[in-house]
């Protein structure tokens, strides 16, 4: 969760940054935002704390709306390849996956326009088969509360 949280953090100094207090509206067409790269992700520990990343991959709906999270695979190495929809498509940036001392954790970065640097922070709990965590909107700079429950 730190190197979430960290990232989270990295990514809101540098939008503060480069955005220059200017708030861009539906209409408006993004700024490239270039973040620091994500630190290293390890990979998942194997023994009785690990938890099996494969929960990750599927189709996860946001309770508070129609926003779709597909994990559509993962990588050992903590990459994952995902998209996001709004409904319409909206382009992943990046994504990755930990085991943080049995915690399962993925992180989302968005990079299209109204959405440039927003990032999810998230942790899979097996209880209810859901994700909860935090949503950063970058150009709003404002972070909010969110769970997705998995697609049936």
């Amino acid at each position: 969760m730190r190197i979430f949280r960290l990232l989270a953090v990295v990514l809101s100094l540098v939008l503060a940054a480069s955005c220059n207090g200017v708030k861009e509206n539906e209409s408006s067409s993004s700024a490239e935002v270039t973040a620091p790269d994500a630190p290293e992700v390890p990979a998942a520990p194997a023994g009785p704390d690990a938890m099996p990343a494969e929960k990750f991959v599927g189709r996860w709906q946001r309770t508070d709306g129609g926003y779709v999270l597909e994990i559509k695979s993962l990588t050992p190495d903590g990459k994952l390849e995902a998209g996001y929809f709004n409904p319409n498509p909206i382009n992943v940036g990046r994504a990755a996956w930990q085991n943080d001392g049995g915690r399962l954790m993925v992180m989302v970065e968005l990079s299209d326009v109204n959405y440039p640097g927003s990032l999810y922070s998230l942790e899979y709990k097996a209880q209810g088969d859901m994700m909860v965590g935090t949503y950063f909107q970058a150009v709003e700079k404002q972070t909010y509360q969110v769970e997705f429950s998995r697609i049936k």
